[in-house]
């Protein structure tokens, strides 16, 4: 299956008849990247007042997806795990998870549609298998596999493998604080981005990642 998104907002093409469960799916990402702590994102603030009432009113949306942090120290785990909780009991069923920490957060929950994605390395079957096992029911291929790698994964997984197509991912990710931020060009006139986001500083491209389509994977 292929996807669509920016590491801001995951917007995702989901037009296969082989997935009704992802048919008009709406992502919210608790944790974007122009803010990398879980909790207090300010760039996410409204979504997550939404969740939170509606949480209270138990309206979750059975289509809306909740994208979880890539990064979470130890000591925000439990106050993650708490909202979690309250998501699906208010009837969330939908996650996106970039990281292994969130296998063991989700592990208590039945029924729950789990999908994993950037930038948790899905490289081959084996990855994938492995994450069947914990309840995972797709995973994004790798986003720097080459043409040849992303077919071959995509025949041995099938249906439980989605394709990234075309949008913009960080291509470094550090806590430490840059000397230089905005815009920067390279010695090659490549344009990029440095952002300070929630305690995290991003470098994303200008030039948008895009690639066509792959053998095995259909729309």
């Amino acid at each position: 299956r292929y996807w669509m998104g920016q590491a801001k907002d995951f917007v995702r093409d989901s037009k296969r008849a082989a997935f009704p469960r992802c048919d008009q799916a709406e992502t919210v990402v608790l944790i974007r990247g122009r803010d990398r702590n879980p909790i207090k994102d300010s760039s996410t603030a409204r979504e997550i007042d939404e969740l939170k009432v509606a949480s209270k009113r138990k309206i979750v949306p059975p289509t809306r997806e909740i994208a979880l942090p890539d990064f979470c120290p130890e000591h925000r785990l439990a106050e993650l795990d708490d909202k979690i909780g309250a998501l699906v009991k208010a009837g969330a069923k939908r996650f996106r998870i970039r990281s292994i920490y969130a296998l063991e957060l989700l592990s208590r929950y039945e029924g729950l549609d789990i999908v994993a994605t950037f930038p948790l390395p899905v490289c081959n079957s084996t990855a994938l298998a492995e994450l069947r096992e914990f309840g995972v029911n797709r995973a994004s291929a790798w986003v720097e596999l080459e043409r040849g790698a992303l077919e071959a994964l995509a025949r041995k997984g099938g249906d439980c493998v989605e394709v990234y197509t075309k949008g913009r991912l960080p291509i470094l990710s550090t806590r430490l604080t840059l000397p230089a931020s905005g815009k920067i060009t390279d010695g090659r006139g490549k344009g990029f981005k440095i952002e300070r986001e929630g305690g995290m500083t991003n470098l994303y491209p200008e030039e948008v990642f895009s690639i066509d389509s792959i053998r095995d994977v259909h729309r």
